[in-house]
């Protein structure tokens, strides 16, 4: 994978920069303070969704602003892909070729998180409501059985 085109607005000391790196190799020089590290900082941002220099991604906002933007154009096996991030001083908002994407939000891994808890609860729950059904149905003790078992593990979880 490669970055293609990179875009930062009003990340850190980067008022508006517009780069298209080359594939292979880049070498990026200047004095102290010029905005060497927070390229690659938002580079890594955009990447990970994290800052390698702050655990407070609107630490990264430009002195007086409320938004800064890191948005790339990124290819990988002919496949192209834009990547763009907002990040304000309440959240961030990723947007993949040019939708936002949802799944990076608080709200969203606070679900995850419960979701993944529960969902071999979840599971075992509608797998002994299919053995119930099956048993009404056909009267078979075998339902029951099975029934009994499934309830038995999701005692245990």
């Amino acid at each position: 994978m490669y970055i293609e085109r990179l875009h930062v607005e009003r990340f850190r000391n980067l008022d508006a920069l517009s780069w298209e790196p080359h594939r292979q190799f880049n070498l990026i020089e200047g004095r102290n303070g010029q905005g060497k590290t927070n390229l690659l900082e938002a580079v890594a941002v955009l990447g990970s969704l994290r800052s390698f220099r702050t655990s407070r991604l609107p630490d990264c906002l430009q002195f007086g602003h409320d938004v800064a933007t890191v948005a790339a154009t990124v290819r990988r096996h002919g496949i192209r892909v834009d990547l763009g991030l907002q990040i304000g001083r309440r959240g961030r908002k990723l947007f993949l070729d040019g939708k936002l994407a949802m799944g990076v939000s608080q709200q969203f891994w606070m679900q995850n998180v419960i979701a993944e808890v529960y969902a071999l609860n979840a599971l075992l729950l509608v797998t002994c409501l299919l053995f119930l059904v099956c048993w009404y149905e056909s009267r078979q003790t075998k339902y029951l059985y099975l029934l009994s078992a499934v309830y038995g593990l999701g005692l245990t979880n």
